[in-house]
């Protein structure tokens, strides 16, 4: 008799800091036609039951942003896993907002921490998952 068991993962996107090396705000800057982060949800969202995102600087610009890119009827279901933290004390390091983020993980048995300045994870968390 095979038994499967159904992983729990939950992702995080560390997407507080201020985008000091960067001309414009790392999650929202462009690649492959989308937002940074857009692309991070997209592709979390295929393994991930729960999609954290850590803010701070700019969180209302960056939480705006975000609802209306994926407001279209396709992507409802991302947005009801879709859980914002803001953490306060992002100007002294993405420790805490490593600790934001954990803090609000419910019950799961795997967390991916995604930084938001890496939108091409995806070749690393599909050999991970063996997803194609």
């Amino acid at each position: 008799m095979n038994k499967f068991y159904i992983m729990i993962i939950n992702g995080i996107i560390l997407s507080a800091g201020f985008s000091k090396r960067m001309d414009n705000f790392k999650p929202l800057a462009i690649f492959n036609d989308n937002t940074f982060i857009q692309n991070i949800i997209l592709k979390l969202n295929s393994i991930c039951d729960q999609i954290i995102i850590v803010t701070g600087h700019k969180e209302e610009e960056l939480k705006k942003e975000i609802t209306k890119n994926l407001t279209e009827d396709k992507y409802t279901s991302i947005i009801k896993k879709i859980v914002f933290v803001y953490n306060r004390s992002f100007a002294k390091g993405m420790f805490g907002s490593i600790q934001c983020g954990i803090s609000k993980i419910e019950s799961c048995d795997w967390a991916i921490i995604h930084q938001v300045d890496i939108a091409i994870y995806k070749y690393l968390l599909c050999k991970l998952f063996r997803l194609k």
